[in-house]
This record gives structure tokens, sequence and C-alpha cells, in this order.
């Protein structure tokens, strides 16, 4: 069975659809186990000195989320044994681990569009664009492969 708990499945889940959610010049907040974005404000600089956060830190944890989320598809997928065991236990919970992976690829994919937002917020630091890119190129070449996989193996369709 999958290694992952319905808790860090949710808070994955969670944090990609926060990450989707940056607006140009907002700033993550990703310290804690559920991300949170602030607003511009006159005090956001100063409370990010006190809590220690910085866009290294932040991008980094956004990459270790987008990798959970991917090893948590790539383990679901692979795990899945179609016509193996046909029991309503094994039917139900083989149904309820592709809906999360859905839900999964589904919120990597609306991340997109805060990482870019990120990009222009930090349009000024070359190296955090870059790690952001990396990010992005991640993403999409993880989904494309998904797409490859489920076509070539008749997989259930568990993306769009």
């Amino acid at each position: 069975m999958n290694a992952f708990h319905s808790d860090s499945t949710e808070r994955i889940i969670r944090n990609l659809d926060i990450v989707a959610s940056v607006g140009h010049n907002d700033k993550l907040m990703s310290e804690g186990d559920i991300f949170v974005i602030y607003n511009p404000s006159a005090f956001r600089s100063l409370m990010r000195r006190i809590t220690g956060e910085n866009r290294e830190m932040n991008v980094h944890r956004i990459n270790e989320c987008v990798k959970n989320a991917q090893q948590f598809v790539t383990s679901t997928v692979t795990e899945q044994r179609v016509g193996d065991d046909t029991s309503l236990q094994v039917q139900f919970h083989c149904r309820n681990q592709l809906n999360l992976c859905k839900q999964m690829l589904e919120s990597m994919t609306n991340a997109m569009e805060g990482l870019d937002k990120m990009q222009k917020t930090y349009a000024d630091d070359a190296a955090i664009v870059s790690r952001l890119r990396m990010i992005q190129r991640s993403v999409t070449d993880f989904l494309s492969t998904m797409q490859d996989i489920q076509r070539t193996h008749n997989l259930p369709r568990i993306q769009e």
C-alpha cells in the first residue's frame, strides 16, 4: 500500500493550491506545515526578518512539495493491480487513491500560474527565477510522462 498518509497527502495538495493562489508581489511563507501568503504591506519585510523567512528556503520547500506530489502519484500508479484482487475493499482503496492522484495532478497544474507570478515578483533575482523555472519544467515533464504512461499502459484515466 502507498506509504503516504492522508494527512501528508492533504497537506501537499493544500500547499500546491496555496502556491497556485500566489499573486504578483505576494510573498510566500513556507516555514510551517501549511504555506501562507503575505499580501503586500508596510510590515511584510519586518515580519519576514522576524520569522527568518527567505526566498531561497521558500523555493526549496516548494520544490520539496512538488517532488512529494510526484512521488505520491508515481507510487500510487505503480501499486495499482488491475484485476489482481476484485474485493470491494481493494477496489474502493484503488479508486480512492486514483482520486487523490487526480487532485494532486490538478494541484500541480494549477500551481504553475503561481510559479509564473513568483517569477515576476522576483524578476530581479536570476537565481530564484531559474529555480522556479526548473520546478515548472519538472511539473510539465511529469504531467507529460503521466499522459504517456496512461496511454501506453491503458491505465485508468486520472489526468484530463
